[in-house]
């Protein structure tokens, strides 16, 4: 359709605004006028506006024709040029192929039954045996969805998941899909003769052949101290999946046994902390048990392709070590070195300086005269060296302003998990130490890398014969050595400017105000266990006024154990004590502004309405009628994360999130600082952000 500036009325009325202004004050100042108006694209030959508006500004109100821009086709899947994969199954004699394995046009499921139907194929059966196990192969092997066919409950389709269930949801979504051939091409064997006497019956015939080899694929090992034997979790990338007959198989021809299903200890860590399926040993009737990516041991049929487990069949257990002689105990620090710190939490026990050695036995009794002693006394035997390198693992760092200090969490993808021993020397290797859960600065960091990851991770300050970690939960608990575990190392000197020289007259060692607190921004609160001097420390120089700038008129009350009351959570980090509630604020006292909280970020403003609790929707509409950029803050934005953690968690609220679209749930960050989705109808917190205006 062609118009014409003077042919309609909202063309003329562009014209004649864009002809005033720009006699007024120039095309600037009609590209302004512009800003308000509504999002229709016009074009003219092959230029595109966003509205008639700013193309009459560019162009000028004697410009005489344009036209409405056209969509961009979509996509249509009856005629897409579809990437795939075919997979041949032994097991049914039937070819499936995957169809849009780059997600370029995925159907709803009509229409992916209609195209399987087009092609003389079927959509593929998630009830077959057969098929059920090249879906698994096809789909959840890769981690992709995909449509299946199938009896379903009326009104729903089947689908699919990245886990290998089948679930069944509306049929209106777009995935991917497969399709099978409609006839087996097994070719029945021609009837044998009759023999002339009864044979022997004969065994059941093995398992086909795989087209791959599952003996060479990608494996790892596990000792077990337990029992002394090597646990082996075989086809880590999923390349040769098979079924449990075959695994047992593998297992034989390498001189091993399917893992029983007993062992749970060490399934649990080859098997379910890396979110797989796996085959074990242990069949007592018809079906065959496995472990579910899970932890659960059930027994389903015998055919689907998965992981599986081997072990050696006989236990190698080191040579017991003699006895260590008697080391002196270890000289305790000086009291006038080391200031007085009140005793911490039960769950942590008393300090004691490091040791490199275990603790000594208790003195035997008289023995008859023995060979000499070795010369020195010898360590523990080394770990066995692991069969990956630890060092090279996949690895996140994270810098901590509190002690200008960098942790770095080792082995995110579980592929090369070690024992205490070997993560200490991994740490040392690289010019670091095992992060130690007794600072109260390396507490809140291994909170952030370990428990919000729920991740079990080994840590420093070990005492005891026993190993300290955190586990998934946030504890720090002390238990055997040698399992194999993820790690966090510490960085052994500050990476900021040292604090002021210390005053020439300190009566008793005080926190130093270090500079690396505010430096880098506003000090970071965590809910950790912090080692407080006695007394109350003045504030350090500065940090009061930048939480003054950083989070203006900020009035929400808390306090510390003691019940000593702060004006926000930023002053109390300011007198370095970061375990706070939120409390009344004290007799006399001035609330302020409370039910506005302002933050000031580096590229937005961010403001909460501490009294306004509204549904999903609503808070969203509350936010846009703010003003022009006004929005919720999306959950995606790492500013914006950090931000809404501050103003929310921090203050013990519950805050909604700008949720994507498509999205049936509604984002919110809770008062323990993590990201949930939920229903949209409750009330709840929000803040609102736009950029800052300079």
């Amino acid at each position: 359709m062609r118009y014409r500036a003077g042919a309609s009325p909202g063309g003329r009325a562009f014209a004649v605004a864009a002809l005033m202004l720009m006699a007024a004050s120039g095309a600037h100042a009609c590209f302004d006028s512009c800003r308000a108006t509504e999002y229709k694209p016009v074009c003219s030959d092959d230029k595109m506006w966003y509205n008639p508006c700013y193309m009459v500004c560019e162009m000028g109100p004697s410009f005489a024709a344009y036209s409405a821009c056209l969509p961009p086709p979509p996509c249509d899947p009856r005629h897409y040029p579809y990437k795939n994969l075919t997979y041949y199954s032994s097991d049914d004699c039937r070819t499936y192929t995957l169809f849009d394995v780059d997600a370029g046009c995925m159907p709803d499921w009509k229409t992916a039954t209609d195209y399987c139907t087009k092609l003389g194929l079927d959509l593929a059966p998630w009830d077959h045996e057969g098929s059920n196990g090249a879906l698994q192969v096809l789909v959840a092997g890769r981690h992709f969805t995909s449509w299946v066919g199938g009896k379903t409950p009326e009104g729903l389709c089947g689908v699919m998941t990245q886990e290998g269930r089948v679930v069944f949801q509306g049929c209106n979504q777009h995935a991917r899909f497969v399709c099978r051939s409609k006839s087996s091409a097994c070719t029945p064997a021609p009837p044998s003769p009759a023999p002339p006497s009864p044979s022997p019956p004969k065994p059941p015939s093995p398992s086909p052949p795989p087209m791959c080899n599952p003996a060479t694929t990608k494996n790892i090992t596990l000792y077990n101290p337990t029992d002394c034997k090597d646990y082996t979790l075989y086809d880590i990338g999923a390349e040769c999946l098979v079924d449990w007959f075959k695994a047992k198989e593998v297992c034989e021809k390498a001189g091993m046994e399917l893992a029983p299903h007993t062992c749970k200890d060490v399934l649990i860590k080859l098997c379910r902390d890396r979110g797989f399926t796996c085959w074990t040993g242990g069949k007592d009737s018809d079906l065959c048990p496995l472990m579910t990516a899970g932890g659960d041991i059930v027994k389903q049929g015998c055919n689907q392709p998965v992981r599986w487990v081997c072990r050696t069949k006989v236990g190698v257990c080191p040579l017991p070590s003699l006895p260590l002689p008697s080391l002196p105990p270890p000289y305790a620090p000086s009291p006038s070195l080391l200031p007085s710190y009140p005793p911490l939490a039960p769950s942590y026990p008393p300090l004691y300086p490091p040791s490199s050695y275990p603790p000594s036995p208790s003195p035997p009794s008289p023995l008859p005269p023995s060979p000499p002693p070795p010369p020195s006394p010898k360590p523990p035997s080394p770990s066995p060296p692991p069969m990956c390198n630890p060092a090279t693992t996949k690895n996140t760092t994270l810098y901590n302003p509190m002690d200008c200090m960098s942790y770095t969490l080792y082995d995110i993808g579980a592929e090369c998990l070690v024992d205490w021993f070997q993560a200490k020397g991994v740490c040392e290797k690289a010019g670091m130490e095992l992060a130690p859960h007794t600072d109260g600065a390396a507490h809140g960091v291994l909170l952030k890398l370990c428990r919000d990851r729920s991740f079990t991770c080994w840590t420093g300050g070990r005492d005891i014969d026993l190993c300290p970690l955190m586990t998934a939960g946030g504890d720090i608990v002390k238990q055997g050595c040698n399992q194999t575990l993820r790690w966090v190392c510490r960085s052994k000197v500050a990476a900021c400017t040292p604090a002021a020289p210390p005053s020439p007259q300190p009566p008793s060692p005080s926190p130093p105000a270090s500079e690396c607190r505010h430096r880098h921004g506003p000090p970071i609160p965590r809910m950790l266990y912090s080692l407080l001097v006695p007394g109350t420390p003045s504030f350090p120089a500065g940090c009061i006024d930048t939480c003054d700038v950083k989070y203006p008129h900020w009035a929400i009350w808390v306090c510390d154990k003691a019940g000593k009351p702060y004006k926000n959570w930023c002053y109390a980090a300011c007198d370095g004590n970061y375990l706070t509630s939120p409390c009344g604020p004290p007799p006399g006292s001035t609330s302020g502004n409370s039910d506005v909280l302002t933050y000031m970020g580096t590229q937005y403003e961010y403001r909460m309405f501490v009294d306004t609790l509204l549904t999903y929707s609503k808070a969203d509409e509350y936010c846009e009628y703010l003003g022009s950029g006004w929005g919720l803050v999306p959950y995606g934005d790492e500013e914006g994360w950090s931000a809404v953690r501050q103003m929310a968690p921090f203050n013990g609220f519950t805050c909604w999130l700008k949720r994507d679209s498509g999205d049936t749930q509604c984002p919110l960050v809770d008062a323990k600082g993590l990201l949930q989705k939920q229903g949209c109808e409750q009330d709840v917190r929000f803040v609102c952000r736009r950029l800052q205006l300079h």
